[in-house]
């Protein structure tokens, strides 16, 4: 096995799990407090009932955030973060301050062309 399939194995991994289009974002919108399925459409803009429903039954698959149903009427269900997910926190935190100074700079840039 060479070093750089070593170095690709852990990241397809990682992407395997919370890469895509939607399931960082979902993960983000977690953070600070459990939330109901229809703040979570709220929150991340531009995703389906569908879509949503796929990509929380995966990350509850990967032990990234667990659902509670409680006995109310109506049900309330909430999702929030486990401790395997919280741990993604900081690594979230990162990408989130990346692409904020990303932004930040490809305006800049576009503003002197």
């Amino acid at each position: 096995m060479n070093s750089l399939s070593c170095i690709e194995c852990p990241v397809k991994f990682f992407v395997s799990i919370a890469g895509g289009k939607w399931k960082l974002a979902i993960l983000h919108n977690l953070t600070k407090k459990g939330k109901r399925f229809n703040q979570i459409i709220e929150a991340v803009n531009g995703i389906t009932p569908r879509m949503l429903i796929k990509e929380l039954k995966e990350l509850e698959d990967h032990n990234l955030i667990k659902r509670e149903v409680f006995a109310e009427t109506p049900v309330l269900i909430l999702y929030s973060l486990t401790d395997q997910g919280k741990s993604l926190q900081p690594v979230i935190g990162n990408v989130v301050n990346w692409s904020v100074k990303h932004m930040q700079s490809i305006k800049k840039s576009n503003i002197h062309q």
